[in-house]
């Protein structure tokens, strides 16, 4: 869905950062889910992945905020 939402979002003028944002932030997320799973779940990489949680979910409250009350 979050995949869907930030490629929808980039093709809307004026959003193209916060999608882009998304996407990055989408892309580092599951890298590091990938990550805890290959190397056995290595303390400093699963605190790096629920930190990217956190940000994803900020970017989303961000995005939220900005398609309600537009400039």
């Amino acid at each position: 869905y979050l995949l869907v939402l930030g490629w929808r979002v980039c093709r809307v003028a004026g959003m193209v950062k916060y999608g882009c944002l998304l996407l990055a932030l989408l892309g580092l997320q599951v890298t590091l889910g990938v990550l805890n799973v290959i190397l056995q779940l290595p303390l400093p990489l699963a605190v790096a992945h629920n930190a990217g949680a956190a940000l994803l979910l900020v970017s989303l409250i961000v995005l939220n905020f900005k398609l309600r009350f537009p400039d």
